[in-house]
């Protein structure tokens, strides 16, 4: 399906009435689509899903009925069934029906997909996955996920046709392995596929609960059983100081082993397990997409690529790396949209209502159907056309109001796991790109998608290597972590209140050489330095100390060893210089990691900007706190070492400056040599005058004998900035009269 649906105008009246007309309510239920004898809709829904819906509801609006198989389901679909369900809060609405089979198939009772919202189990049981499941908890295994990706790609012959679909189910079992158990299961993945895939379709009612029985399938859930058994008692099985990364598993055991806990080994098992089979059947129909629709459009695919190289250019790419790549991000966004692999959420009516002037009755199945707008033309200009830069400034259209864009589910439903798959998608598709060139294995071929147990490619989709890649001599540069993150962190409602909390967080001052943390004793806060410099060491086992990083502004340290709940694995202490930290305790550090799924360097560019916000306050109080929020995210930091020159004079203006520590000195450069005419300390600002005055620079600046910390603006910030705020401006052009009167006291005059 290729053109667009047409705009539906909602009815407040459902005007169709078959199977035995209105009911005592005078409401009507909804349409029946029509589809074929005994087998329904089910042919359209397996072939074409996100086609079938969008016509449904073109035709026949936001309610309508449909049949798959012996299932009949009343499909609620765009704006108005999505804010619906957000307004019921799942009041009457049961999910059991769906997932209390599998729930017992995966060894529990209670299972986070099955437990209605609000309950106190629903809670319980998303405290305890989130952990594991975050952004953070994943980003240690990045570069084990590379060289898995590098390795198996690496084997692929040049001319060799890939089948897509396959391919990345194994690669992708294998690195949820890393992540949750810190090992290497690619040989329990054919006994994993089948107890995935019959279970899942057994959850969606695409196959009976009889397929349960066949001796193959209870073969392999043994088998996986064994397994998460073992791994399960390994994990247990370890010390704190034992476990250098947190595993899935890891985040699990610490929820059982918590004081007053209530969870059980059956439910520790069973999310490991979710996880196992959402990978199978997710994460490989989502890699898949991904790669068909690079493989369609060069154009996309060139820039990705060079992206891509980007980020291996500066060496093992990291999860903070995967921050910044924000052209695939977007690609991978806009390949959620045009493929969702979700259609909607599945729920049993446990009691009567009205929807849109129809009668929806209880023991009926519904389900909760996002995807319209998905392709809705009043948010999405030309939304059958893949076209990443909708994700980018300044497009951003899944941000305009109204529109609706959940790949991950809505309302309280949105997946505990999206950081994970964020970051295990980036970088499969990252490393393939950079490690071999391919195509689509036939020019003309269209993709078909198959609803099995989820809507992905045909099993038929294949990708043919031309060759194996070597590095380009020369990468384009990524963006700086500031900008590449700004946009997603501006648009999280729960980053802006931990922002808010960040600004409130103790800044704690060490005098140079000072210790900050030592390697074996309990770890208990999350550091970021706001000012100085930091060193790392190390202990290895014969006692030898080894310097194993250096750290400045803007960077962060001590998270792992809070994730893991063991002691400090490193030292940290001081250079030569002094240090000032802000120190975040534990508790808060996890609520950012899995409230918000934040990245550790995430909350260290939020302290940054606040601490740059506060100090832009005090250089130039005429602006308003918003509006230092605002033209903090302008700067970065730099630091100078002493006698080094920042500006010179006669050179043209380009930047702004605020010193954070440190100090400068002014020079006035003439025929008898320099002269010195100020001094300026922390909270002084200089260079504004070439920018505000058009002229080269007026004399030189230095670091002083101790160095400079400074903020840095660009020219275009600074015009912004000072635009903005004609007080601002006011209060910049009284300094340079005042300066321009310093200077024409410090210099000769000729007479």
């Amino acid at each position: 399906m290729e053109t667009p649906a047409e705009p539906v105008v909602p009815r407040a009246r459902c005007p169709f009435a078959p199977f035995g007309g209105e009911e005592e309510t005078g409401a009507p239920p909804p349409p029946q689509v029509r589809g074929l004898p005994f087998l329904g809709n089910s042919l359209d829904l397996i072939r074409n899903p996100e086609g079938f819906l969008l016509d449904a509801h073109r035709k026949h609006g936001p309610a309508f009925r449909v049949r798959l198989g012996f299932e009949k389901f009343t499909v609620l679909t765009g704006h108005q069934g999505c804010e619906f369900f957000k307004e019921q809060r799942e009041e009457g609405f049961t999910r059991e029906k769906f997932y209390g089979r599998f729930a017992r198939e995966l060894g529990t009772d209670y299972f986070i997909l099955s437990e209605p919202q609000g309950s106190e189990k629903h809670a319980r049981l998303r405290r305890m996955m989130r952990l594991g499941f975050s952004r953070e908890a994943a980003a240690p295994y990045v570069a084990q996920m590379i060289n898995a990706v590098q390795a198996a790609a690496r084997g692929w012959y040049p001319g060799r046709s890939i089948p897509v679909m396959d391919e990345m189910a194994r690669l992708t079992f294998q690195l949820y392995g890393f992540v949750m158990a810190d090992r290497d299961l690619s040989a329990m993945y054919p006994d994993a596929r089948r107890y995935a895939q019959t279970i899942m379709m057994i959850g969606t009612k695409l196959a009976p609960t009889s397929l349960l029985k066949l001796p193959a399938y209870k073969r392999s859930k043994r088998a996986v059983f064994e397994l998460m058994n073992g791994l399960f008692k390994d994990t247990r099985g370890r010390r704190p100081s034992d476990r250098p990364q947190l595993t899935i598993l890891d985040a699990l055991v610490q929820a059982l082993d918590a004081p007053n806990s209530t969870h059980s080994e059956a439910e520790i098992i069973s999310s490991s397990l979710y996880g196992f089979v959402g990978t199978m059947v997710y994460m490989s129909r989502a890699v898949s997409f991904l790669l068909y629709e690079l493989a369609r459009n060069p154009a996309t695919m060139e820039r990705a690529t060079r992206e891509a190289d980007a980020a291996f250019a500066e060496g093992t790419p990291t999860a903070q790396t995967l921050r910044r790549m924000v052209y695939l991000r977007a690609a991978f966004n806009e390949s959620l949209r045009r493929h969702p692999v979700a259609i909607g959420l599945p729920f049993c009516v446990e009691k009567d209502f009205i929807f849109e002037g129809c009668q929806i009755r209880k023991g009926e199945t519904v389900l909760i159907s996002h995807i319209t707008g998905h392709f809705s033309t009043e948010h999405y200009r030309d939304p059958w056309k893949f076209e990443p830069e909708r994700f980018l400034e300044p497009r951003n259209e899944h941000r305009s109001k109204g529109s609706l864009f959940a790949p991950f589910g809505f309302a309280s439903r949105v997946c505990t796991a999206v950081g994970l798959v964020e970051t295990m998608v980036l970088t499969t598709v990252a490393t393939l790109l950079r490690t071999v060139k391919f195509e689509l294995d036939r020019p003309s071929y269209q993709l078909q998608v198959r609803y099995f147990p989820l809507p992905g490619p045909e099993e038929g989709f294949k990708l043919r290597v031309l060759e194996h890649r070597r590095p380009p001599a020369t990468a384009d540069a990524l963006p700086p972590l500031d900008e590449a993150v700004s946009d997603v962190l501006s648009n999280l409602g729960e980053a802006e209140k931990f922002a808010a909390a960040i600004s409130r967080l103790e800044a704690r001052d060490y005098p140079p050489g000072a210790a900050i943390i030592r390697q074996g004793e309990a770890a208990t806060e999350f550091f970021i330095i706001i000012e100085g410099h930091a060193r790392l060491t190390k202990r290895d086992p014969n006692g030898e100390e080894k310097e194993v990083a250096r750290l400045g502004p803007g960077d962060s340290f001590g998270g792992t060893d809070l994730l893991t709940g063991g002691p400090s694995t490193v030292s940290a202490s001081c250079l030569d210089a002094p240090l000032k930290a802000q120190i975040m305790p534990r508790e808060m550090f996890v609520t950012a990691v899995t409230e918000v799924d934040l990245l550790g360097s995430d909350i260290a560019l939020m302290a940054q900007r606040q601490f740059l916000a506060r100090r832009l306050a005090q250089a130039l109080p005429q602006l308003t706190g918003k509006e230092a929020q605002h033209f903090a995210n302008e700067f970065h930091l730099e630091r100078v070492p002493g006698g080094d020159v920042i500006i010179r004079q006669g050179d043209p203006g380009e930047t702004f400056y605020i010193i954070v520590s440190g100090a400068v000195e002014v020079f006035w450069e003439g025929p008898e040599g320099d002269r010195l005419i100020a001094r300026h300390g922390p909270g002084a600002y200089f260079g504004e005058m070439a920018l505000l005055m058009r002229r080269p620079r007026t004399a030189t600046v230095r670091a002083a004998a101790e160095g400079v910390e400074l903020m840095v603006m660009k020219r275009d910030g600074f015009n912004r900035m000072i635009s903005g705020s004609r007080s601002t401006k006011d209060g910049v052009a009284d300094e340079i009269l005042h300066r321009v009167g310093v200077l024409l006291d410090a210099v000769p005059q000729r007479n």
